[in-house]
């Protein structure tokens, strides 16, 4: 009987494990995309970026916006202006909803 317990405690935390990785991979094609944005929104002031990814910028453009709630500077969150938009991780803002008034607004 004691053989079987540390078995039935593997089996315990291994079956959840596919929800957990799926919420993770959500959480790090959302965290991708909002970097990249990040990164345009930056290069409309200072121009770091290369030409090729200028033009991606371009078209991100049309596609997400970034924004922070007010007094927060350091924590973006991602919209969406299309339905081309990654799933909602785990603690962010849906980025499918609208932007809550008084937030400051970010353009790629």
């Amino acid at each position: 009987m004691t053989r079987f317990l540390p078995l039935a405690l593997l089996l315990a935390v291994l079956v959840p494990a596919p929800a957990l990785a799926d919420a993770g991979s959500d959480y790090n094609q959302y965290a991708r995309l909002r970097e990249r944005v990040e990164h345009c929104v930056l290069d409309r002031q200072w121009h770091q970026l290369s030409a090729h990814q200028h033009r991606i910028c371009v078209k991100m453009r049309k596609l997400y916006s970034v924004w922070t709630d007010q007094g927060e500077s350091n924590m973006l969150h991602l919209h969406c202006l299309t339905s081309k938009c990654p799933p909602q991780p785990i603690g962010e803002p849906d980025p499918r909803t609208a932007i809550p008034s008084g937030a400051k607004v970010y353009k790629p």
